[in-house]
C-alpha cells in the first residue's frame, strides 16, 4: 500500500497532462516545492477540481513514492480562498508577482516553514477587502526583501567593515563587505541605505 502523506499546501500552479489530468506545483510548510499528479481533474465528476484552485491554502494527501514518479493527490480540504484577492486588480498583480518568485527562485522539496509562512502572511495582507494600490506595492517589496533574506541573499554587515565597500558576489552568496571574490561588483552606499530604510 502507498504512504500517504499530508501537507498544509498553497497551490502554485498547475500544468495539463493529458486530457482529464493535471501536474499541481504546491508550496508546502512540511516539504518546500512538491508537485502531485491530479487524476481525471477535469472530469464533471471530479472532487478536486474545486479545491486545486491558484493560491487556495489546503490540506492536501499525496500517495505513492518518487521512484514510482509523481505522487497522487488523494484528498484535499480547503484551509482558505483569499476571495478578496481575485477582486483586486493590483492585489492579483503583486501575488502572482510573489508566486513566480516561488516557483523560480527555490528548489523542489526543500523544506522553508519560515518561507511558507511568510507567502502566507502576504497572502493574508492581500485579502483585506479594499486595499489601496500603495499598501500592496509596499507589501510586495517587503516580500521581496525577506525572500531575497531567506533564501540567503541578505545584507549583512560585520562589526568593523563599516568604511569597506559593498558588493555583490554570486559566489559568495550575496552581498558583502571589502570583497575579493573575482565576481565581486561595487554596490553604491546610497542603495545600500535605500534597502534598509524601505525594510524597516
Amino acid at each position: 500500500m502507498s504512504k500517504e502523506q499530508i501537507y498544509h499546501a498553497i497551490v502554485l500552479k498547475k500544468q495539463p497532462l493529458n486530457e482529464a489530468d493535471e501536474i499541481v506545483t504546491f508550496f508546502t510548510q512540511e516539504a518546500g516545492k512538491v508537485r502531485g499528479l491530479a487524476k481525471s481533474v477535469k472530469l464533471s465528476k471530479s472532487k478536486l477540481q474545486h479545491s486545486l484552485q491558484s493560491l487556495f491554502f489546503l490540506q492536501v494527501t499525496l500517495a505513492g513514492s518518487r521512484q514510482a514518479g509523481l505522487k497522487k493527490i488523494i484528498k484535499t480540504r480547503i484551509l482558505e480562498t483569499f476571495p478578496h484577492i481575485r477582486e483586486n486588480l493590483q492585489s492579483t498583480k503583486v501575488i502572482f508577482y510573489a508566486l513566480e518568485l516561488l516557483l523560480k527562485g527555490t528548489a523542489d522539496e526543500h523544506k522553508n516553514p519560515k518561507l511558507f509562512q511568510l507567502f502566507l502572511d502576504f497572502l493574508s495582507f492581500c485579502d483585506k477587502d479594499g486595499l489601496q494600490k500603495d499598501l500592496t506595492e509596499m507589501a510586495l517589496l517587503k516580500f521581496k526583501i525577506s525572500f531575497l533574506e531567506n533564501i540567503g541573499l541578505a545584507i549583512r554587515q560585520p562589526k568593523g567593515t563599516s568604511g569597506q565597500k559593498l558588493f555583490f558576489s554570486n559566489f559568495k552568496g550575496g552581498f558583502v563587505f571589502g570583497s575579493q571574490a573575482a565576481d565581486a561588483v561595487p554596490v553604491d552606499r546610497e542603495a545600500y541605505l535605500l534597502f534598509n530604510s524601505l525594510k524597516n
